[in-house]
């Protein structure tokens, strides 16, 4: 079955979670905080956030403290909440809570982006997952014509948790 579209989570949705990979924000990818264009005091709590995961976990990846995974969760929805504020209602931000319960929330501003630059900097992303997805299926559709497979025909879709 032919996707009808490039993933959400590439073009509509923003992810905020901490997993190694040098930023909280996921775009389908993990979004660098300087291409983000977040305000300067947002990216650097994001940064903070995301230390204080690393910092809370032991050897295991166990929470040294229920009371420290609470705060981090509570936190991480603000930062949520913040990430939408600035990029505006166009996006969809999600957070996963870090707590049992896996509790996931759904945040749309109901304002405009307060960060224009940042909004910008999604929508440019957007824009090339959107132009890379039609060049894939015009690709597609000229190998099939041909009887050939284009070379990312078999490519998994790891876009969701």
């Amino acid at each position: 079955m032919t996707q009808a579209g490039p993933s959400k989570y590439a073009t509509e949705i923003v992810r905020v979670f901490p997993d190694y990979a040098g930023s909280v924000i996921w775009f389908i990818d993990p979004v660098p905080y300087a291409e983000s264009q977040f305000s300067a005091g947002l990216a650097a709590r994001l940064v903070s956030w995301e230390g204080q995961y690393y910092a809370s976990l032991d050897d295991d990846l166990r929470w040294r403290s229920l009371d420290t995974l609470h705060t981090f969760s509570a936190e991480g929805l603000e930062l949520a909440r913040e990430v939408s504020g600035e990029i505006g209602p166009e996006f969809l931000v999600e957070y996963r809570s870090s707590e049992d319960s896996g509790a996931v929330a759904q945040l749309r501003s109901e304002t405009p982006a307060s960060n224009p630059a940042a909004r910008a900097a999604f929508r440019t992303r957007a824009a090339r997952e959107r132009e890379e997805w039609a060049a894939l299926q015009s690709a597609r559709t000229r190998a099939a014509k041909l009887g050939v497979s284009p070379a990312r025909e078999n490519q998994v879709d790891n876009s969701g948790w």
